[in-house]
């Protein structure tokens, strides 16, 4: 198989993971709230947030998604007992 092809395929899966994901994640409420936690370090924050400009909070925003995504892959195959791609 060619880089392109190798490439192309490794992006068509990570949509179908992602769109998955998503789904999942909407279904069972998962990142819909927020504690206190939270909430406080939003308004710690947030003043900060207000000297960034628009496009790079979109790009950051657009980013946290991925974020989530790796996240979630990651810890799951720990879970799972995987190390290095081999199940331990």
């Amino acid at each position: 198989m060619s880089i392109e092809r190798d490439i192309e395929l490794f992006i068509l899966k990570s949509a179908i993971i992602t769109h998955g994901l998503r789904s999942a994640f909407s279904e069972q409420r998962v990142g819909k709230t927020r504690g206190a936690l939270e909430a406080q370090a939003d308004s710690l924050v947030a003043d900060y947030l207000k000297q960034v400009d628009f496009e790079t909070l979109q790009d950051a925003e657009r980013m946290s998604e991925f974020y989530k995504l790796f996240y979630a892959l990651e810890n799951d195959m720990n879970r799972a007992g995987f190390a290095g791609g081999l199940m331990v």
